[in-house]
């Protein structure tokens, strides 16, 4: 197999020389995801503030000091403009509640972007930088919130969790900008569900579904059953249990012989009662219905109280559950937010579980059911990625400066299956196996490795390599996706627009001698025939079957 590397010439010349350029893009979350493990420090910038009991910031309980206040944040809002945690001011004033996130935000319309930084830089409390606050290391992500007197604010990392401070805007450039939506474990679009029981089987399934995801926040999404054409969502009640005759007996109706002769000569009296009984028919057997899902396992019930929950549907968006999808090696668990059960399939139902009662029906095999490029708005996972940039990639050299190879393989196994791969992982697995090829790259041989030890759980395989540019365009109408050794540097091509002529082109590092962004590019075929994309050798995964 031909081993195609780059040189340590073109790390130097992408690396050291080039300056990144702010792109005008859509607004994506300001604050961390991940609030409830790491805490963000936040600090009043007004007089007073005021603190509400609800996210949507409808019902004030009260007003505070705002000299000396600090909110210890560990949630926020869906719309990014609250935030819930404890609090303290100077007043010795504590407490715990929702506060709007422009108490402190220097500018709320300002456009928030995520950079990874180059070097260390000192961190202040305020815009005149007047008081250190904090330092942070080379390759440390933060998040610019807002500008003011040539500084800007922004959200950095701590030992701890996250902070809001200031950085003066002159040592603020050079940045390394990236896309800082959620990692999605899988991207919003359509999927096959299927049981590790019948996958295990290996025949036609009957407990599969077909649902489609919907990200919310937080990791969690929204599930659409596109079969019933409604969403998910949990009905919580209370178990229903019989009544005693007394219980059931309503205050108006008589008892003994006046009963019997007001039933015999009152007719509305006698309507009344036979409407009274024909209810409680029903209601006992609704009971009935009830516990005999009980007992099969379509309502879940809770041993620890007389709660039942059951996975039911609903036409609005506003009222389904927000599930949690959880990757647990080649297999995903579904939990719901609200009941903390999990969803489960038995005999083409959709039941829930508990943790301590998770089987083979609770584990499922996911696979796109459609394409999952996204053509108008890519994500582009880039090597300067705070999470990763600074990781060891081998002896010598991270992510940031050698990893190409890996986020090639990342961004078009995300393109083609809506699944996100461990970046590290990958690149673990590069080293351990030798394709890490120290002081230059990696192998070319990591995209088919890649795809022989981890297809299965990814849902996608090799579909081999080709150097011409026919083949490459053949490939995509079939719905392929491709990495591509281009000079010195490996990017991926999803799609190809035919009316247009146009390859979309995913860059983990773009530079102007390239003319990439870190959002995705729309480039002609010349392109991929001259210059610094030149397309050496291109390397397809197709869905796995």
């Amino acid at each position: 197999m031909q081993k195609i590397k780059y040189g340590r010439r073109f790390l130097q010349i992408g690396m050291l020389l080039f300056l990144f350029l702010l792109c005008d893009r859509k607004v994506y979350a300001a604050f961390p995801g991940d609030l409830n493990e790491k805490s963000m420090k936040a600090y009043a910038l007004t007089e007073s503030v005021d603190v509400f009991s609800d996210s949507s910031l409808s019902g004030r309980s009260q007003q505070m000091d705002g000299t000396g206040f600090v909110l210890n944040a560990t949630d926020v809002s869906d719309d990014q403009k609250a935030l819930y945690g404890s609090y303290r001011n100077d007043a010795g004033q504590t407490g715990e509640g929702w506060i709007a996130a422009s108490v402190f935000r220097v500018d709320e319309n300002y456009e928030d972007v995520y950079y990874t930084v180059r070097s260390a830089l000192t961190i202040y409390t305020n815009s005149q930088l007047s008081e250190k606050r904090a330092s942070i290391k080379k390759y440390s992500g933060i998040i610019a919130i807002g500008k003011k007197n040539g500084a800007v604010q922004v959200i950095y990392e701590t030992k701890d969790g996250y902070g809001i401070g200031w950085m003066d805007e002159d040592s603020y450039e050079p940045k390394l900008y990236y896309d800082g939506r959620d990692k999605q474990v899988l991207a919003d679009g359509s999927y096959t569900f299927t049981t590790l029981t019948d996958v295990k089987l290996a025949e036609d399934t009957v407990s599969s579904k077909t649902f489609r995801l919907e990200y919310i926040s937080k990791k969690m999404y929204r599930i659409f059953d596109l079969e019933q054409n409604q969403y998910l969502k949990i009905q919580t009640a209370a178990l229903e249990e019989e009544a005693t005759s007394q219980e059931e007996k309503p205050d108006w109706m008589e008892s003994g012989w006046k009963h019997t002769l007001k039933k015999f000569f009152d007719s509305s009296y006698r309507e009344k009662v036979e409407a009274w009984e024909e209810e409680q028919v029903q209601k006992e057997e609704e009971r009935e219905e009830q516990q005999a899902k009980i007992q099969a396992g379509e309502i879940y019930q809770d041993p620890s109280s007389n709660m039942i929950y059951e996975v039911t549907g609903t036409e609005n968006p506003q009222e389904a559950e927000h599930f949690l999808l959880s990757r647990n090696e080649d297999y995903f668990t579904i939990s719901s937010a609200s009941s903390g059960l999990y969803l489960r399939f038995a005999d083409g139902l959709l039941c829930l579980t508990d943790e301590e009662y998770l089987g083979e029906n609770d584990f499922f095999q996911v696979r796109a059911a459609e394409s999952m490029i996204n053509t108008t708005d890519p994500m582009v996972f880039t090597q300067y990625d705070a999470q990763w940039c600074g990781n060891a990639y081998g002896s010598e050299g991270c992510i940031g400066t050698a990893g190409c190879g890996i986020l090639a393989t990342v961004n078009a196994v995300y393109a083609l299956t809506g699944q996100y791969m461990s970046v590290m992982e990958l690149a673990d697995y590069a080293v351990e196996t030798g394709l890490r090829i120290e002081g230059s790259g990696t192998d070319d041989g990591i995209f088919k490795a890649a795809a022989e030890k981890y297809g299965s759980r990814y849902g996608f395989a090799y579909d081999g390599q080709s150097e011409r540019m026919k083949t490459l365009k053949k490939k995509l109408g079939q719905g392929d996706v491709a990495t591509v050794h281009v000079i010195g540097h490996y990017v991926s091509i999803v799609a190809y627009d035919t009316e247009k002529d146009q390859f979309l082109l995913l860059d983990s590092n773009w530079l102007p001698k390239r003319e990439t962004t870190a959002f995705g590019d729309w480039i002609a075929p010349s392109r991929l025939q001259d210059g610094y994309l030149y397309g050496q050798m291109y390397y397809f995964f197709r869905q796995a079957e």
